[in-house]
């Protein structure tokens, strides 16, 4: 009877696991299908998410991805790019012509009337896209109130369609429907969050927002964790925040002491102005994994402090700590001296010496200066050995995001910096008649600031030891900022600019420059530089510009621009004698 009873139980047990097994399976199984017909198909293949799909001889293809919650997943087909909504244990089918994706797509599936809205969508946020790109300028230059009504009613061909587009649909997934009225909202209110701005670069008039306007644009909810998702309303609070840490550094002025002003700040606001934990967490890492990379780890030990006590994600904690931990260990392989004292400040020189340097020879210096668009960056992107056996310097010098400076202050610092190895050449194995100042964009202006610049140096240094690089190598630098809207943004006096526009100060006995610069940079247009380059010959100096095509403003992270710089550089060397 005991026997009996046992085996009886053990089948209840065996049943009950099972149950709960298929219950758990059935709620895990997430997989989600999506298949299509592509008419016409020229390509062999179609990506979907991650994901690279051949197509069948008559344009099929059929996927099943692991969806846990509602998303967009993006298709790629020839030069179409756009993504798609679907959900879990849902089925999407699309059919549509290879060759008029728009204008032919149609959905089959419980998610495809979002879909079929979402192509509506994109072919009126097209013509609406290049009404606002065609006059950018004109709406600018409104006065409030009609830039404000122009605003509204672009943004009403979107809100007005969807808002019906529900009413017709009202089981439509409640994610969507958030997502879609966040991004709305929240692109549009950037819009009118940038006014001030281009009304200073356009009008030349410093403008504030009316209260009434004020009141709709700051007093926005940001402590809604399900917004999250909504790249545009983080884009959105980011941007309120900036305005707010603005008003933090200009109004405490213990923050004037750290050489961190920006991420200070930044922990204020946040601190300040989010009580959701999932929020708090966001944006506090948010801003310290940003400055990290952007700007290093100097001093911002209080910070990771911080940090670890009020963020209570475990995976941010990871994130931020296995992150600070890997820089700190790149400052661990060479030598770290202080070139300059300033505002209580020090700034610091990163020194790699060759490896089979000998006793008391001396070597050409490669001075490195990074770029960042004067407000940010760090000497850490030139860490490394020489390939040519030179020894490598990489200089910290003063910009806005950490110190609220502007870039006189970084030219003076650059100008330091050279001056520092030239009288610390013997103890850095460094000759001093050998010194290659470089940099990318805004550290190549520096770079060249130095040579060029007459003036800002700083006070009670020895002027009789030369501040000029005997070489420059330049990487998409800076040759008029006068055409910098971010710098003429911050200047009472316009004409200041020209102090450090280096295009506006060519003089001959300038050091012997190549220029590295791609014809479509979009950041500072090629003809500036081929213009400098003609002012540095025309004074009578050794100036050679390699024109890059189609590189775009970032060359140095592109192998065609090796091709062209390394063979260049090493010839450079050789014609100055360096090797």
């Amino acid at each position: 009877m005991l026997l009996n009873i046992g085996k009886t139980m053990n089948k209840i047990l065996f049943l009950l696991i099972f149950i709960t097994f298929y219950k758990s399976f059935a709620q895990n199984n997430t997989n989600t299908l999506i298949d299509g017909t592509i008419l016409n198909h020229s390509e062999n293949s179609i990506v979907v998410g991650d994901s690279l799909i051949a197509l069948n001889k008559n344009g099929t293809f059929r996927i099943e991805e692991n969806i846990v919650e509602p998303t967009y997943i993006k298709i790629k087909y020839s030069n179409i790019d756009y993504d798609i909504f679907v959900q879990p244990n849902e089925q999407l089918s699309i059919i549509f012509n290879g060759n008029d994706f728009f204008g032919t797509i149609k959905f089959e599936g419980k998610a495809s009337p979002v879909n079929s809205f979402l192509i509506k969508e994109h072919l009126v946020n097209r013509k609406v896209s290049k009404y606002f790109s065609d006059n950018f300028y004109e709406i600018y230059m409104k006065d409030e109130a009609e830039f404000v009504s122009i605003v509204d009613s672009l943004r009403g061909q979107f809100s007005v369609s969807f808002e019906e587009f529900v009413k017709q649909y009202p089981k439509t997934n409640k994610w969507f429907i958030t997502q879609k009225r966040a991004e709305i909202k929240y692109s549009f209110d950037k819009i009118l969050l940038d006014y001030p701005f281009y009304q200073l670069k356009f009008n030349n008039k410093k403008t504030d927002f009316s209260t009434e306007l004020a009141k709709r644009l700051y007093n926005v909810e940001l402590n809604e964790p399900e917004l999250l998702e909504s790249e545009e309303f983080v884009k959105y609070a980011l941007a309120c925040f900036r305005l707010k840490i603005k008003d933090e550094i200009a109004n405490n002025p213990q923050i004037k002491k750290s050489d961190n002003q920006w991420l200070e700040a930044s922990f204020n606001v946040v601190l300040s102005e989010i009580t959701n934990q999932q929020l708090l967490d966001f944006f506090l890492h948010n801003y310290l994994f940003q400055h990290i990379d952007n700007n290093g780890i100097k001093n911002i030990n209080s910070f990771i402090t911080i940090f670890n006590e009020k963020c209570k994600s475990v995976k941010y904690k990871k994130d931020i700590n296995d992150y600070y931990l890997k820089e700190l260990a790149n400052r661990e392989n060479h030598i770290i001296k202080t070139y300059k004292r300033v505002d209580g400040f020090n700034l610091d020189a990163h020194i790699f010496i060759p490896k089979d340097l000998k006793e008391g020879e001396k070597r050409p210096a490669l001075v490195y200066f990074h770029g960042g668009s004067w407000s940010e960056g760090k000497p850490d992107w030139g860490f490394g050995n020489s390939k040519y056996g030179f020894v490598v310097v990489c200089i910290e010098y003063r910009y806005y995001d950490r110190y609220g400076t502007l870039p006189f202050e970084g030219v003076s610092d650059a100008k330091s910096a050279i001056r520092w190895i030239r009288k610390n050449a013997d103890e850095l194995n460094i000759d001093r008649n050998k010194i290659i100042a470089t940099g990318n964009s805004a550290g190549g202006h520096l770079a060249l600031c130095a040579a060029i610049i007459d003036t800002l140096d700083e006070q009670n240094e020895n002027l009789s030891i030369s501040s000029k690089p005997n070489a420059l190598i330049l990487n998409s630098a800076v040759y008029d900022p006068t055409r910098n809207a971010w710098f003429e943004y911050l200047l009472e006096n316009k004409n200041d600019i020209l102090k450090i526009s280096p295009i506006h100060n060519v003089k001959g006995g300038l050091p012997p420059t190549i220029i590295f610069h791609s014809t479509n940079d979009p950041l500072v247009i090629f003809y500036t530089a081929k213009d400098f380059a003609n002012k540095m010959k025309d004074a009578g100096n050794d100036c050679t510009l390699y024109e890059l095509n189609g590189l775009g403003h970032f060359i140095w992270w592109q192998s065609e621009y090796y091709k062209i710089a390394d063979p260049a550089i090493r010839n450079f060397y050789i014609k100055l004698g360096y090797l």
